[in-house]
C-alpha cells in the first residue's frame, strides 16, 4: 500500500469520523487529484483536535484544529496549526506525535 506508514498510524488512533479523500488508489487521476493523492480528515475527541493529513503536490502536511471551537468560525481558524513534513514516515511519525502531545 502507498501510503502504509500513515494509514497504520491512523489505524492505531483513537480518532473517530475518519473521511479518506485520497485519490491515490484510483487507475486514472486527472491533474488536480494527481496533486492531492492522500487526504484524510478525522476527529480526536481525547485530544480535542481535527486533524487532516494530506500529500499536497509532494509535501506531506498535518493542520490541527481545535475540535470544540467547530461551532465559531474566527476562533477554530486561530486555532489552525499546520505541520510540514520532508517524508512518509516523518508525517506518519509526526501524527503520532500530536495525538501524544495534546494527552
Amino acid at each position: 500500500m502507498k501510503y502504509k506508514a500513515i494509514y497504520d498510524a491512523v489505524g492505531k488512533s483513537d480518532c473517530t469520523n475518519i473521511d479518506d479523500r485520497s485519490y491515490w488508489r484510483l487507475t486514472k487521476m486527472d491533474t488536480v487529484q494527481k496533486c492531492y493523492p492522500l487526504l484524510i480528515v478525522m476527529d480526536n475527541p481525547r485530544a480535542n483536535l481535527r486533524l487532516r493529513i494530506s500529500h499536497e503536490s509532494g509535501e506531506y502536511s498535518i493542520v490541527t484544529g481545535k475540535l470544540d471551537l467547530w461551532s465559531d468560525a474566527q476562533k477554530y481558524c486561530r486555532s489552525l496549526r499546520r505541520y510540514k513534513y520532508p517524508s512518509l514516515q516523518d508525517a506518519a511519525d509526526g501524527f503520532e506525535n500530536i495525538l501524544e502531545g495534546a494527552a
